[in-house]
């Protein structure tokens, strides 16, 4: 019952795109956060959850996955919940105090890192596919959102939380004006449209900047972050490490690493410091190739 993700994050919005003005107002649009986190889809068999992950291609079912092997208090409070079985959820695997797609490549189990750290791992869920065998995809979103907080009224999970969300004009613009401090800005999502056209909308109050891949970083068989450079005065000089890159682009990029060395990728950073960006993003790899777009 997994279901295959739609590849409809489109990309990053830059704070002149009128769009923005119109997902602020629209009430068709909504607000939520943009976390640092992978996406796991969560489906209940025998009273018992179980994690996989959003693509197909995947195919593992993450009990046998390594970010899976000591998230018992994550399950607990999802049995707990008491949904019937062939529900399905889809969420995200989130802390808050680091990137979770780069430590899961890069890390033996997320869990071992969480007990370092001052907060435990969390699952934040955003959306329902399924509801005791029976199909919601054809729901608009906000009908699927209704669902959810329905399944979610009068719980006291800590771990397993719903997804901050916002509709209302007047929320959206506060909450908006709150997150353009924060470097992972928000998604907008059309919620009157069913599963299949589903839109959402990336948005980040960061500047785009045009580079070009000088490494790949890859740790047990995936690409986590690149070596990226631009040209100052006439040389190509590293300006940093882009992360943030989709499973897509992990896969890609660790099993064709020579073929995209020297290749120009969009990336997005809030500020430069001294001769570096601060936290770049990748955006996209490009098809083509400017040494004129890749200057300092």
């Amino acid at each position: 019952m997994i279901i295959d993700y739609q590849n409809n994050v489109n990309d990053l919005l830059l704070r002149t795109d009128s769009r923005v003005e119109l997902f602020l107002t629209s009430p068709n649009w909504s607000i939520e956060p943009n976390l640092l986190s992978r996406g796991y889809q969560c489906i209940f068999e025998n009273g018992k959850p179980m994690f996989a992950v959003g693509k197909l291609k995947d195919k593992a079912v993450i009990d046998n996955y390594k970010i899976n092997l000591k998230i018992d208090n994550i399950k607990k409070e999802l049995i707990d919940l008491s949904f019937p079985d062939n529900t399905l959820l889809v969420g995200e695997l989130f802390h808050p105090e680091f990137d979770v797609m780069t430590k899961i490549i890069s890390t033996d189990t997320a869990t071992s890192l969480s007990m370092q750290l001052q907060q435990p791992l969390k699952y934040i869920v955003s959306d329902i596919y399924y509801f005791d065998t029976i199909s919601l995809l054809s729901k608009t979103y906000f009908e699927r959102r209704l669902i959810l907080e329905d399944l979610f009224e009068d719980t006291e999970t800590k771990l397993v939380r719903l997804k901050d969300h916002y509709v209302l004009r007047e929320e959206k613009q506060k909450y908006f004006e709150q997150c353009q401090t924060d470097s992972q800005g928000v998604l907008f999502r059309n919620g009157n449209v069913n599963y299949y056209d589903s839109k959402v909308y990336r948005y980040n109050n960061m500047h785009t900047f045009y580079a070009i891949i000088l490494d790949v970083n890859i740790q047990k068989g995936l690409a986590y972050s690149i070596k990226i450079g631009m040209y100052q005065r006439g040389h190509l000089v590293e300006v940093g490490n882009a992360t943030g890159l989709s499973r897509q682009y992990c896969e890609l990029l660790a099993q064709n690493k020579e073929q995209y060395i020297n290749k120009m990728v969009r990336v997005a950073s809030r500020i430069r410091v001294g001769n570096k960006l601060k936290n770049p993003k990748l955006i996209e790899i490009c098809e083509t190739y400017s040494k004129e777009k890749c200057n300092w």
